[in-house]
């Protein structure tokens, strides 16, 4: 048994009651429900005679060409099964807004931005700094939940996301000294998650004096409003790097996301 879709399918029924409908066939122009198979499923509105309505999704059954009305979705009858009244009644094949809401919301969510090639970022030994705001450079950001003036991404879709990020220094970092991406999270803007519990992306030492970074992303769960992410770094050697590089280095510093889908 499987859910069907089928363009213009349409019959009449004469049906009373809350139970199943027995089908008259096809309306001039439509197709019977034959269309849907024997035995699958398919996502049904009644109109009833005087007006009445419901949605709902229904088995069909080739063998007298019925079709039960298995799971009621909505209605004009605070969501339970209408009464048919005696008359001719229209059935159709239909989509519920529940689950084209669900196709919806899995094209939304996500963004890609980079480096502008020219902001550059100061980190002092011992310190940790926010290097997203100088991703000015947005390849996508299809819900416009990135802020590339302040480096902050809010998605407005809740879910489960992959996020991730790289930040690479074009300038000298300390031999031995230990250089992290993170992901900071926070659910107020201010108050940002400590270096103990927020998202390592990368973590590493540099092996001789010379330029060093690093990237990697995980799975986040946003509740669509106050969560929020940005990207920074952590530096630990003497005197101070930049990052995210000069001109035609755009690529130095990037952060995203993507939705991945709900959680049920």
């Amino acid at each position: 048994m499987a859910l069907v879709y089928k363009d213009r399918v349409q019959e009449t029924t004469t049906t009373t009651g809350t139970g199943t409908l027995t089908l008259a066939g096809a309306v001039s122009g439509f197709q019977s429900f034959s269309a849907i198979g024997n035995a699958n499923t398919c996502i049904y509105c009644i109109e009833d005679a005087n007006g009445a309505w419901e949605v709902g999704v229904g088995t069909y059954t080739l063998s007298g060409t019925t079709l039960a009305r298995t799971t009621v979705l909505a209605s004009s009858a605070s969501g339970s099964a209408i009464t048919l009244s005696s008359g001719t009644h229209k059935v159709y094949v239909t989509a519920d807004a529940r689950i084209m809401t669900a196709a919806d919301r899995m094209r939304v969510g996500g963004f890609s931005a980079r480096g502008d090639g020219s902001t550059l970022i100061t980190i002092t030994n011992g310190g940790t700094t926010l290097v997203s705001s100088a991703a000015k450079t947005e390849d996508f950001d299809i819900d416009s939940a990135f802020d590339p003036s302040t480096g902050i991404w809010q998605p407005t879709q809740s879910g489960v996301y992959i996020v991730g990020g790289s930040a690479i220094t074009n300038s000298t970092a300390t031999s031995g000294s230990t250089f992290a991406v993170y992901c900071d999270w926070s659910t107020d803007g201010s108050s940002w998650s400590s270096t103990e519990n927020r998202g390592l992306l990368w973590r590493g030492i540099s092996g001789a004096v010379g330029s060093v970074g690093g990237s990697g992303a995980f799975l986040v769960y946003a509740n669509g409003s106050t969560d929020r992410w940005r990207l920074s770094v952590f530096y630990n050697g003497a005197g101070t790097i930049t990052v995210p590089g000069i001109a035609g280095n755009k690529d130095w510093i990037r952060f995203w996301a993507k939705y991945m889908g709900e959680t049920s």
